[in-house]
């Protein structure tokens, strides 16, 4: 088969693309197969793990999940990386009304692409079904709260129930931004140990969704949800913590705390 037809309709890889904004699944790019069936073939797929899914609920609430996508190695294309990265960040706000919806979508679209089987399984937080000591005894927001993003980060929203002194460690698998430099999503994980006057729960989780759309260095984004908690609700004791996926082989999870002790997680977030 010539090069030029293997690499016909993938003109744009290598080069600057801007993110869909949009549910699109024409961005999916095929390449065809050239299976080898020796004596010994008798087992093929290709298995593909998607750390960085995300949808909105019919409420409006950001959702993420880790995808497990089992295609057919014997199906007629392969599907071109770049481009199924590039669908799959097409769904990041657009709304199923369930987790079946979603993933009948992506078997549909996926299937086509491919031109054979694509099985879709979805994993959605707190992975209850992924040992993890650290988070244990720290509170999921996702799980207990919900609520849409605003446009742009909204720290006013933080706010103070009462004046009781609690200590809490809460997480949420829902922190999103965009590298300042090329708009790629970044996806972490957030960690934040408080001690201070009773908070608003409901209201800090409005707030992390308030990064979605927001362009910032990771390091910039945690510097800047460290001093908003500081300066809006003046804890006693603070550490945040935000635990980011992987780009080219680097991850990083930077860090700010009011004492040595309260140093978040260490070693490898599920989704890292």
């Amino acid at each position: 088969m010539s090069d030029q037809k293997l690499n016909q309709g993938l003109d744009f890889l290598g080069e600057k693309v801007n993110y869909a904004n949009s549910y699109d699944p024409s961005l999916l790019q095929s390449v065809p197969r050239q299976p080898i069936h020796g004596a010994l073939r008798k087992i093929a797929y290709d298995q593909w793990n998607a750390y960085e899914l995300s949808w909105l609920s019919s409420s409006g609430m950001p959702m993420v999940g880790v995808g497990e996508f089992t295609v057919d190695g014997d199906s007629e294309f392969l599907i071109e990386s770049k481009s199924f990265k590039l669908y799959l960040n097409s769904l990041n706000d657009h709304v199923f009304s369930s987790i079946d919806e979603l993933s009948l979508t992506l078997q549909h679209d996926l299937s086509g692409a491919a031109k054979g089987r694509v099985d879709v399984v979805i994993k959605t937080p707190p992975f209850h079904d992924i040992p993890s000591n650290f988070i244990q005894d720290w509170l999921c927001l996702e799980s207990m709260y919900t609520s849409s993003p605003s446009l742009k980060v909204t720290p006013n929203v933080l706010s103070i129930q009462n004046e009781k002194i609690v200590n809490q460690k809460v997480y949420t698998h829902l922190l999103k931004s965009n590298c300042l430099v090329t708009s790629q999503p970044d996806w972490g994980t957030l960690f934040i140990e408080y001690t201070g006057s009773s908070w608003d729960l409901e209201k800090l989780l409005e707030y992390i969704l308030s990064y979605r759309h927001h362009n910032g260095f990771h390091e910039q984004c945690v510097e800047l949800i460290f001093d908003d908690i500081t300066t809006r609700l003046q804890p006693k004791e603070l550490m945040v913590q935000a635990c980011y996926t992987r780009r080219g082989g680097l991850d990083i999870n930077p860090i700010r705390s009011s004492r040595p002790d309260w140093k978040g997680m260490s070693g490898r977030g599920f989704r890292q």
